[in-house]
This record gives structure tokens, C-alpha cells and sequence, in this order.
């Protein structure tokens, strides 16, 4: 809408009318389209944004009231530029081409939403002291706080943090009921859990002061399922253990959370698990429900509703893999190369190489659709993790009993060998996944990818990484598929997945 003109170049502006209310449309969608950024969560109408972190393509999303939206994103043979915004019902295909289908190279950007409250399942807070004035005999309270700015920062309540799931809120009401009784009569639990606060006896009583002092951080970790966990950070140690087994066993019982931590300097007590046990059924998903153990203090993923729809897009893309899967060429093997041939049978093995797989988040659910797959992670509370989830869901039926699954404990540094190959212990690989931290994968990594027929490059930090590793893998690679996940409402955080398939004549 640059243009005052026709395509025959004669001047519209004849017809003053007319002329101004074009002026007034182009006015009104430019007003709409400043605003698109303010106006994300507003499911009133459309809404068009830009997306730039893929370099030489063009993208353009729309959002309706739905949770799932797609774009549209053509490679451009030109220098880049500035991604143009169109609305939904433009075409950017030329004229002459409208009723043709779109061009080969464009594809679907499919876009993810979160739920915008109460996604967050892995929760960290301060505790601070604050004035409490109105309640009798107590000078302070204990309140939960967030960091802003390098400086925590209390909030009024549990629900001013509305991001929590519900399950943490209730559980943040009720650790701050007990941490701020009365100190003229402080909280006591008979040792059937039952709160005696206002009437205690002194000879059957827990003290739960001991779980209070000196307590300085609070962190939880619930699932859909409902299973929690909550760990207590001290700026001193815990000098009477027993007695901390004790309140915290009666506390728990009383919270609703039979699962909990204390954690000071060199020292971790523990009551009932140290870890909790999620449970994921991605639509589409052939094995069942997929179960992870996620432990305290590893990562995990802190929103499992877009975790289970990253599931769900893997499956899509894993059977996309499956109708035109590969194998190595044996006369190529002969002669030392390990560039597999294209092949469309689809009986065809697939095997996979999973790299920076942390506590194996996605490794059942691509042991299920693959032959063959090799876990490598370089942290070992994160391998042992990933055995544990690669175990369970061996055990409940959720993995193909003909596939083999190999985790490793190495950094990805020390298996050049693997990934310039292509190959381990006599598995020639023909599919690589790469989930890598926030800087991304290292130099050497990216340039061993082209021998690998199929990458799925998953990325928490897609505007940082993505211009780093495109120009080189679209050298040998065509992107078949890509989401954008939005993982962390409310923030400019978000996280994305690209399929490449290698073009055939490399």
C-alpha cells in the first residue's frame, strides 16, 4: 500500500472522494499495525506482527483467538532486508501467479501459544522481612519476593504472581501461614498434623520455628499431576537435623506436600522424594502417555503446556522423517565417506543422535519413532536423569522394545569423532537433534551438520542463534518445517524449532 497509483500508472487521485477514503484505510491499517505489539493479548480482531530472527526470508504471522497461528516465510534471492508486515488476506506472490500454488521454497511457521496465567510449574522466590504492624506482639512478616532490577522486590500476595500454577499459589498461601504465626504463640502442629495453633499442647507439639529460622529462599516444583516438591534455602546450617525431619514431615502433611528439601551450605535434607514425576500425553503420540522424573535442582522445563506441544510437533516432524527416511550408502561406507544416500522407502532405518539432551526431556519420545538413538549430555545428574525417564518408559511399554537407546555422559567437545563420522559403535546416524543452552551450539558442531540428512535444531534463543547457524546449514539444507514456541508470556523470551532436510543434489 506504498503506492497512490494504479498499475497503469495513471494518478487516482481524480476522484477526491475516493481518494480519501483510501487515504483513511491505509491511515487506519497503519495504526494498526504500530499497535500490534501493544496489542497481543487483545483477541478482539487480527492482530500482524513481524518476526526477524530468520535471515534472507520474509515472514508474516497472523494471531486470531486461537492458541496455534502460522506464517508464511518465502526465501528471498536478495539482499535482506527489513521483514515486511502484511495482513492475512495479502497476497505477496506477483499478480500473475495469484491462482498458482505457493512457491516451493515458502512454508508455515506454525506459532504456539502459552496459556496467559498460570503456566508456570518451577517457581523461585526470596523471603524478606517486611513491617507488620497491624497484628499484635509481631514487628515482622515474611513475604515472598521476586527480582527486579538486581533488588527483590515483595509481592502483597500469592496472587500477584499470576504466572504460577494454581498448585504453587495455594502452596505459597500456606507456607506463609505457617512461617508467620503469631511469635507471642507460635506455630505448633500436634504430631497428627492437625494445626493447633490457638490451642497447642507444649508436651505433643511441633515447634516449626526450626523450619523459619534462618530460611532465606523458597522453591517449588509441581506437575499437571499434582505431584510437588518444595525446598528450603538457608543462610545458615542446620544445626538440629532431627528436628527438621520432624517439622518438615508434619508441615508437609499439613501443606499438602509430602516431598521436601532443606538445603544450607554442603548439607541437603531431604523428606519423601527428591524429585517429582510429570506425566505428558502429546496428541498423536502412538506409545501412550510419556512419564519424565524431573529432579530437584536440574532443568526442566517450567511450562509443561508448551513443552507437551513442542512433543506434538516433534511427532509431526518425526513422521515426516519416517516417509522419506535414509540410510548409508554401503559403497560410500566402503570407501570412508559417510554422506548417506536419499532414499523414500519407508521401511527404512532411522537413527538419531540427540545432542545437549539434558535429563532426557525428548529422548522417549524419539526412541519410540526411531531405530536407533544416542543420547549425549555433558552433566551427570542430567544423564543419570535421562536413564532414569529412558527406563521408566521402557518399563510402562512407552519405547518400542526393538529400539536401542544409548545415553552417553560427554560434553559434545570430546565426540568429534561421532559427529564428523556420523557414526558410533557401528550406527550410522542419519538425523540429528540439537536442543543446545542459550549461546548455542559451538562452531565445529555446526559444521559437521551437513553430513546428516535430517537436523531438528530446537533453540531457546532463536534471534541469537539462528543468524549464527543458518548461513551455514541452508548451504546443504532446505528448511521443511519451523514453530515458534512461546514459552514465557508476557516477555520477549520465546523459543523455536526448524526441521532441515538435505537438499538432493548435495
Amino acid at each position: 500500500d506504498e503506492d497512490d497509483e494504479d498499475d497503469d500508472g495513471v494518478d487516482t487521485n481524480d476522484d477526491d472522494d475516493d481518494a480519501d477514503k483510501n487515504r483513511s484505510k491505509k491511515a487506519k491499517l497503519a495504526i494498526d499495525i504500530m499497535k500490534v505489539k501493544k496489542e497481543l493479548s487483545d483477541k478482539s480482531k487480527p492482530d500482524v506482527v513481524e518476526t526477524k530472527f530468520f535471515p534472507n526470508t520474509m515472514m508474516s504471522t497472523s494471531f486470531s483467538n486461537t492458541q496455534t497461528s502460522t506464517t508464511s516465510m518465502s526465501s528471498r534471492s536478495s539482499t535482506p532486508s527489513t521483514p515486511s508486515k502484511t495482513l492475512p488476506s495479502q497476497s505477496t506472490a506477483p499478480r500473475e501467479n495469484h491462482k498458482q500454488q505457493r512457491h516451493p521454497s515458502s512454508l508455515q511457521v506454525e506459532v504456539i501459544a502459552s496459556p496467559p496465567a498460570h503456566y508456570r510449574h518451577r517457581c523461585r522466590f526470596q523471603l524478606v522481612e517486611q513491617p507488620h504492624t497491624h497484628v499484635p506482639d509481631c514487628e515482622t512478616t515474611l513475604a515472598f519476593a521476586v527480582w527486579e532490577n538486581g533488588h527483590p522486590v515483595s509481592l502483597p500476595s500469592p496472587a500477584h504472581f499470576p504466572i504460577a500454577c494454581q498448585q504453587i499459589q495455594t502452596l505459597m498461601e500456606k507456607v506463609l501461614h505457617t512461617f508467620n504465626a503469631n511469635n507471642s504463640n507460635k506455630a505448633c502442629y500436634e504430631e497428627t498434623g492437625e494445626d493447633s495453633v490457638n490451642n497447642c499442647s507444649k508436651t505433643n507439639a511441633i515447634d516449626v520455628d526450626v523450619l523459619r529460622k534462618n530460611c532465606e529462599a523458597v522453591h517449588f516444583h509441581t506437575t499437571t499431576t499434582n505431584d510437588a516438591l518444595i525446598v528450603l534455602i538457608y543462610s545458615q546450617p542446620i544445626h538440629n537435623e532431627e528436628a527438621w525431619l520432624k517439622a518438615a514431615n508434619v508441615c508437609g502433611e499439613s501443606w499438602g506436600c509430602f516431598n521436601l528439601i532443606g538445603r544450607c551450605k554442603g548439607k541437603k535434607i531431604v523428606t519423601g522424594n527428591d524429585f517429582v514425576r510429570e506425566r505428558f500425553s502429546p496428541k498423536g503420540h502412538r506409545g501412550g502417555s510419556i512419564v519424565l522424573q524431573q529432579p530437584e535442582g536440574a532443568f526442566s522445563n517450567p511450562n509443561p503446556f508448551i513443552c507437551e506441544r513442542t512433543m506434538e510437533w516433534l511427532i509431526s516432524v518425526l513422521q515426516k522423517i519416517k516417509n522419506f527416511s535414509t540410510v548409508d550408502d554401503p559403497d560410500k561406507q566402503e570407501h570412508g565417506t559417510t554422506a548417506p544416500s536419499l532414499l523414500t522407502s519407508s521401511n527404512q532405518l532411522l537413527n538419531v543422535l540427540e545432542l545437549y539432551s539434558g535429563a532426557g526431556t525428548y529422548t522417549p519420545l524419539l526412541a519410540q519413532y526411531s531405530d536407533h538413538i544416542t543420547s549425549i549430555e555433558i552433566n551427570h545428574a542430567l544423564v543419570e536423569a535421562a536413564k532414569t525417564n529412558v527406563a521408566l518408559n521402557i518399563n510402562m511399554d512407552r519405547i518400542n522394545t526393538t529400539t536401542t537407546v544409548n545415553v552417553m555422559e560427554a560434553p559434545v567437545e570430546r565426540c568429534k569423532h561421532i559427529l564428523r563420522d556420523g557414526k558410533h559403535q557401528g550406527v550410522h546416524f542419519n538425523c540429528v537433534m540439537l536442543d543446545p543452552p542459550r549461546a548455542g551450539m559451538d562452531a565445529f558442531t555446526r559444521s559437521c551438520l551437513y553430513c546428516y540428512d535430517h537436523i531438528i535444531l530446537l533453540s531457546c534463543a532463536p534471534r541469537h542463534t539462528y543468524p549464527n547457524d543458518l548461513p551455514t546449514l541452508l548451504k546443504t539444507h532446505n528448511i521443511e518445517q519451523a514453530v515458534v514456541l512461546d514459552h514465557f508470556p508476557q516477555t520477549m523470551h520465546m523459543e523455536a524449532g526448524l526441521y532441515l532436510r538435505r537438499k538432493q543434489d548435495r
